[in-house]
């Protein structure tokens, strides 16, 4: 995590606003703890969960691709099956933070990358199936034929008789 001194700043700020709004006060010590290392510019072991508060705005991987660089994604449908379980991870995580009085309601632990993949272009997704693929709308599709390589059981001779023989 890198937090330039107007990220410390800003942080300070929404945890003094989130300190003043809070009426628990287990929750206000906690935050006060986090306030005093970011006025000593130190990260507190628990920032990640408060990072939000310090950076104006979430970055995703997609960020720092050249525009409109071109994506592939393969099997689109596990992709979207992780993505869910993650989600439910963060929300089980955000739930026992709360009950603990360790975090609150519009914390953002995590930049959002689903909705973006969703709509991200130009992108191609490799999928044996269509109907894994939800209601993602296509401007083309494909077929390709896929055959099983042959496997060589580390028979290099043979693995190289095969490359020879393609120009």
């Amino acid at each position: 995590m890198l937090l330039t001194k107007d990220d410390f700043l800003r942080g300070q700020k929404n945890l003094e606003n989130l300190i003043q709004k809070s009426p628990h006060p287990e929750f206000k010590s906690y935050l006060t703890e986090i306030l005093t290392e970011a006025h000593h510019q130190r990260l507190h072991a628990d920032s990640r969960k408060f990072l939000s508060l310090f950076y104006q705005q979430t970055y995703t991987l997609f960020d720092y691709l050249p525009k409109h660089a071109p994506l592939f994604l393969d099997d689109y449908h596990k992709i979207m099956d992780q993505e869910a379980r993650f989600d439910v991870e963060v929300a089980n995580l955000l739930t026992e933070d709360l009950q603990k009085s360790r975090s609150f309601a519009e914390a953002q632990y995590f930049a959002d990358n689903s909705a973006l993949l969703r709509t991200y272009k130009p992108a191609s997704y490799f999928s044996n199936f269509q109907k894994g693929l939800g209601n993602l709308r296509f401007d083309a599709l494909y077929s390709f034929n896929q055959y099983p390589m042959q496997e060589f059981f580390s028979q290099f001779s043979l693995l190289k008789d095969e490359i020879d023989r393609f120009p």
